[in-house]
């Protein structure tokens, strides 16, 4: 199965597994609504070096533009299946990268693995004009029918950057929200 179709299949059978345990997982994503973000100075007790931590928040819209479901079984889902996807991100925020509101500003691909016919787990990338953002974990539905999975690092900018993706509710566009915290990196051009 391939498409649109696939994706909301996947995500409805996330949400209905998710959602009895949404009290437990639910976390809030941090950062804030515009491109000044706090700074905090931390120091390192093990070195003489001082980390700045910078909050950044990048906003994209994400346009599916290919899937590959791989299923066990066609009418229901069990661990193993995964679903393949690559989409095209246009920027969400007027003069982040030095771009316009729905330029192009870089893609992404990625895989959901299910680990149970209730649970999954979503491991990707975002190339973006100044980095990387890795993805990896697991998928906590949201009671809006979005989606959460944590950041794990990245290259240039957000290479040690941690924090949460946020993927909005839809099936073949959706605002994906990235809440970062860099450890001693410039954040990106917004």
């Amino acid at each position: 199965m391939h498409g649109g179709g696939e994706v909301k299949r996947v995500r409805w059978h996330i949400r209905l597994a998710l959602l009895g345990l949404l009290p437990l997982v639910l976390a809030a994503c941090g950062g804030s609504g515009g491109s000044a973000s706090p700074t905090t100075s931390t120091t390192d007790t093990t070195a003489t070096q001082t980390h700045q931590l910078k909050a950044v928040t990048v906003r994209v819209t994400s346009v599916v533009t290919s899937t590959q479901s791989h299923a066990r079984t066609p009418k229901t889902t069990t661990a193993g299946d995964t679903v393949d996807f690559t989409d095209k991100l246009l920027n969400a925020s007027a003069g982040q990268f030095g771009k316009r509101t729905n330029q192009v500003v870089g893609s992404d691909e990625g895989r959901m693995t299910f680990t149970s016919k209730t649970t999954a787990r979503l491991d990707g990338v975002a190339h973006l004009p100044d980095g990387d953002i890795r993805f990896a974990g697991e998928v906590t539905v949201l009671a809006d029918n979005s989606i959460t999975v944590p950041v794990v690092g990245g290259t240039r900018v957000y290479k040690n950057a941690s924090g949460t993706l946020h993927v909005g509710a839809g099936n073949k566009v959706s605002p994906n929200t990235y809440h970062l915290v860099l450890n001693g990196a410039p954040g990106p051009v917004a």
